[in-house]
């Protein structure tokens, strides 16, 4: 439920930033690279979420065991970095360019989620997530617009650390 709450969590804070007049809201939404062909030429402006990477957090993969208020010992949190390439589609590249400048703004102004930003019900009270404009080197970036099979467009990658997920 992470991975759909977070990527819900990043399409409700593009809603409620960007205005409607430079995207509408039913035209930010989550997407694979199999319907990004349907966007090309886009026809109207619009924002994808892709979420192209789910990993372990390294600088966390080997934290300590917990105690537990019961005395057992449970294994450490599931810290993730979800990978996502945020796409803003338009007719005219200055939109593109004007939209991309918005979700940058959008995204630092909320680079630090709690759990009261936080859509969904898969958080805990603790949880938070960190947003971070995470470059991608530009010939992964070729490869992952060679999926879909369409010529590169301006994305912006982020990665959203969740700092750690309880074990089930």
């Amino acid at each position: 439920n992470v991975l759909h709450d977070l990527s819900d969590t990043l399409i409700f804070l593009l809603k409620a930033g960007l205005s409607p007049a430079l995207v509408e809201p039913a035209n930010i939404f989550a997407t694979t690279p199999d319907q990004f062909k349907n966007l090309n030429p886009p026809t109207k402006p619009t924002v994808t979420v892709f979420l192209y990477r789910v990993a372990v957090n390294p600088e966390m993969r080997n934290g300590p065991r917990r105690l537990l208020s019961d005395g057992r010992w449970a294994r450490p949190l599931l810290a993730l970095e979800l990978a996502y390439l945020i796409t803003p589609w338009a007719k005219e590249t200055r939109d593109e360019y004007r939209i991309a400048g918005r979700i940058l703004q959008v995204f630092y102004d909320r680079a630090e989620l709690c759990p009261a930003d936080l859509q969904g019900t898969a958080w805990s009270p603790d949880d938070s997530v960190q947003l971070i404009l995470d470059p991608l080197p530009l010939e992964d970036q070729f490869r992952l617009w060679e999926t879909a099979d369409i010529p590169y467009r301006l994305s912006l990658p982020y990665s959203a650390r969740v700092i750690g997920l309880e074990p089930g």
